[in-house]
């Protein structure tokens, strides 16, 4: 019997250390962008202007003491004209308790995202170009 629970044990300490480390999905995501011609652009005026949308998100999520870059960052890809934004954040639970605690209007936008999978594990893609929906999702 000892062994048993010794071997459940170790088994879940496995499964444990697999489910926290797969859940930060942006290294998948910027690999896959990258493949398809996308640079990471995070220097640029228009990036430091994209840097909002994780500013507000990090005073939904943040606990005391933690800064905004701790809990949510935001990385601009670009390709020509094409511009999208990810939002990553710091787990899967911090993506949701933006869900659950962010304003009415947020909420809706968050769960129309939900729907059509513009969310990938611990990230949230907001472009206008469809084809970065696709890169974003297969990520």
């Amino acid at each position: 019997m000892k062994k048993i629970k010794s071997i459940v044990t170790i088994l879940l300490a496995i499964t444990m250390v697999f489910a926290f480390t797969g859940c930060n999905k942006m290294p998948n995501i910027q690999k896959a962008f990258e493949a398809e011609g996308y640079t990471l652009d995070n220097d640029s005026l228009l990036a430091a202007a994209l840097n909002k949308f994780s500013e507000i998100a990090a005073e939904v999520v943040a606990e005391e003491g933690e800064t905004a870059n701790e809990v949510v960052k935001s990385h601009v890809f670009t390709k020509g004209l094409k511009v999208g934004l990810v939002l990553e954040f710091k787990t899967t639970e911090d993506l949701i308790k933006f869900y659950t605690e962010s304003s009415d209007t947020l909420k809706g936008f968050i769960k129309d995202m939900q729907e059509t999978d513009f969310m990938n594990g611990n990230c949230i893609l907001i472009s206008i170009s469809p084809d970065m929906y696709e890169i974003f999702k297969n990520a």
